[in-house]
């Protein structure tokens, strides 16, 4: 692990991804690495009898909506990436519309990342079958180590 140069952080803007941003930035301060912020998006699609939704909405509604999802996210990741410039440590981001465990894990290739991180939320019993577990799947699918951060972990311990 000593010559890892590539951090990927996964951040949903949740706490838990706060607490795996603490670890990437520590862990990228000791080892002199950067910081690669990932926010993968999963748009919501509805099913509906084919013509509904061409006659409920005008022609480009569906397009502004997903411009102002992708600016307000896009927004989000440039405000953590500057609160944390100052740090000397090169921080980058990268805002992907897909899976998000699937786009963490492309993320991770793409940018030869030798570590990634990720929070966890800790869902059990239901929520988590229902929801599954996006650390789980990137665990099981990157193709370098992968810290997952519980949500009370501390990083400064």
């Amino acid at each position: 692990m000593n010559n890892a140069k590539k951090i990927v952080c996964a951040v949903d803007f949740s706490k838990g991804s706060e607490r795996a941003l603490e670890y990437a930035l520590h862990f990228a301060r000791t080892l002199q690495a950067e910081v690669w912020l990932v926010h993968v998006y999963e748009l919501p699609l509805a099913t509906v009898p084919t013509g509904v939704a061409r006659d409920a909405a005008e022609p480009g509604q569906l397009f502004d909506f997903v411009r102002e999802v992708r600016s307000s996210l896009n927004a989000q990741l440039e405000a953590l990436v500057t609160a944390h410039r100052g740090s000397g440590i090169a921080i980058h981001m990268r805002l992907l519309e897909g899976a998000p465990a699937g786009g963490i894990v492309a993320a991770s290739k793409e940018l030869e990342a030798q570590l990634v991180v990720v929070g966890t939320h800790g869902r059990t019993g239901l929520s988590h079958l229902m929801l599954g577990s996006v650390s789980e799947r990137v665990v099981r699918s990157a193709p370098c180590p992968v810290l997952t951060v519980p949500l009370g972990a501390d990083a400064h311990s």
